[in-house]
């Protein structure tokens, strides 16, 4: 199975969230590593299996979220790719926020138009075709953030449309850009469909 589809409309994040509960209906961790339908292909190798593997993930986004220094003195997020449950977690602990989701411009219109409706109840959000920021973006209330995974001590992991979404606004943004970690583990993977880089060139910082 292609998972590339479900991890550009739903975001990686919420894919896994996915798959972990789908593990856990197929019975959980004593099926451990093998094999269940077919192989997925477009995502790393990570433990779905294990009981509390999706929880951790939406726990990490959220606490990441907590931790942002300020946070409630921010008015708008800029989010480089799609990812729903970080849109979930917003709703929860940020519901001020005015989100915009940057996604890029050959994304086809049905995918887009699944995007925006998806949007959680109660939140204040939109996707937007970058690479051209549409709006007032004060950079000293809004943040660009991207979800990814650290593969080595000065890299991270992106998907590849998030990469190039991001690439294509950081050099309009002047405020501050964050990498969200909803793994405590580094990942590597040679799927096609995701990107290393270094921290240095897109993050200030790392928020896990």
């Amino acid at each position: 199975m292609n998972l590339h589809p479900y991890l550009v409309e739903l975001g990686p994040a919420t894919v896994m969230i996915e798959l972990s509960r789908y593990y856990l209906a197929q019975g959980g961790d004593s099926l451990g590593k093998r094999q269940l339908d077919e192989p997925m292909n477009g995502i790393p190798e990570l433990p779905f299996w294990e009981p509390s593997f999706g929880e951790s993930i939406r726990k990490s986004l959220q606490n990441s979220l907590l931790s942002l220094s300020g946070l409630h003195k921010k008015r708008k997020l800029i989010l480089a790719g799609q990812e729903l449950c970080l849109l979930e977690e917003i709703v929860r602990v940020a519901p001020h926020l005015e989100v915009h989701i940057a996604v890029e411009s050959t994304m086809p219109e049905d995918v887009f138009q699944r995007i925006a409706a998806n949007i959680p109840s109660g939140l204040n959000a939109r996707p937007f075709r970058g690479p051209v920021l549409t709006g007032n973006f004060n950079p000293k209330d809004t943040l660009l953030v991207a979800v990814g995974f650290e593969a080595g001590l000065s890299w991270a992991m992106l998907m590849q449309e998030s990469l190039r979404t991001l690439s294509s606004i950081k050099p309009y943004f002047l405020g501050d850009t964050l990498l969200l970690v909803p793994y405590n583990k580094p990942i590597y993977t040679r799927e096609a469909c995701w990107a290393t880089v270094e921290k240095a060139r897109f993050f200030m910082r790392r928020v896990a």
